[in-house]
């Protein structure tokens, strides 16, 4: 990951989407009574962007990312549902 003796600092902007399906099912037991219902098979999706900053040294570095997230499915309230993710890390040389 690290080598040499000069300091580098990079960055990588990325995308990234996803498609997938949810089932909800709920079971309700009340005196020794049982019942089910299901939802069937329901579509959502999702979208991301991201910036990822490495900062290296001869002895390791630091990263650290910002990531926006949307999800998006037809029972979300709010449709979509953003969020952010902040993160950081330390990178050790091998």
């Amino acid at each position: 990951l690290v080598s040499g003796a000069e300091e580098h600092m990079r960055g990588i902007v990325y995308l990234g989407a996803g498609l997938g399906g949810y089932e909800e099912e709920v079971i309700t037991t009340f005196m020794g009574s049982s019942r089910s219902d299901k939802t069937g098979m329901k579509v959502m999706g999702g979208a991301a962007a991201g910036l990822e900053m490495f900062m290296t040294g001869r002895y390791g570095g630091v990263s650290a990312a910002v990531e926006a997230r949307a999800l998006m499915g037809p029972d979300f309230d709010p449709n979509p549902v953003f969020g952010v993710i902040l993160r950081l890390g330390l990178i050790l040389p091998l």
